[in-house]
């Protein structure tokens, strides 16, 4: 091997070792290390490089969701993040939501499911059911920005704010 295959070889460890230190999950390491193994460190970095940048092309504010609350990078069996940007009038900001134990639960009478507040797409929702209801708003529209594809579950009831409260929701996924 030459110096610099030793070099690029260093760099790419190096790289892998900071991706493994971000990862909270324990299903995120187990995919991490099963990928290294499976296809091999460089591949794995590109892979793994791939899937993180989901979260800047789906809406760069969702990487900076992630950096601030110390998520790692979005690769698979990382925590999920949705952002919701509402253009109704009466309503302003921005409406998070982060799957699993990183955010505190969040009650609505949004028809949900019991599941759906668990994902992240159904805790940004209710965020912003609740400032509706508060507010007394009907009408609108919104866009959620994901960073992961839609489970199954999730794309089946996303639109219960379309049904409750007359949003017309856009979702932007990878």
């Amino acid at each position: 091997m030459s110096t610099n295959d030793e070099e690029i070889s260093e760099n790419v460890r190096r790289q892998l070792d900071e991706i493994e230190a971000a990862l909270i999950l324990a299903q995120s390491k187990e995919y991490f290390k099963d990928t290294v193994r499976k296809i091999g460190a460089l591949k794995a970095l590109e892979q793994f490089q791939s899937e993180a940048a989901r979260s800047a092309m789906v809406n760069p504010r969702i990487e900076e969701i992630r950096k601030e609350l110390g998520l790692g990078l979005n690769i698979e069996g990382s925590p999920t993040v949705a952002l919701i940007i509402a253009n109704i009038p009466g309503i302003e900001g921005e409406y998070q939501g982060v799957s699993g134990r990183f955010e505190a639960n969040v009650v609505s009478d949004l028809k949900l499911g019991a599941v759906s507040l668990t994902h992240a797409e159904g805790r940004a929702l209710a965020k912003l059911a609740n400032e509706m209801k508060i507010r007394n708003i009907i009408g609108g529209e919104a866009t959620l920005y994901v960073d992961k594809p839609l489970c199954n579950y999730c794309q089946k009831v996303v639109y219960s704010i379309t049904k409750q409260y007359g949003v017309k929701l856009t979702i932007v996924s990878p």
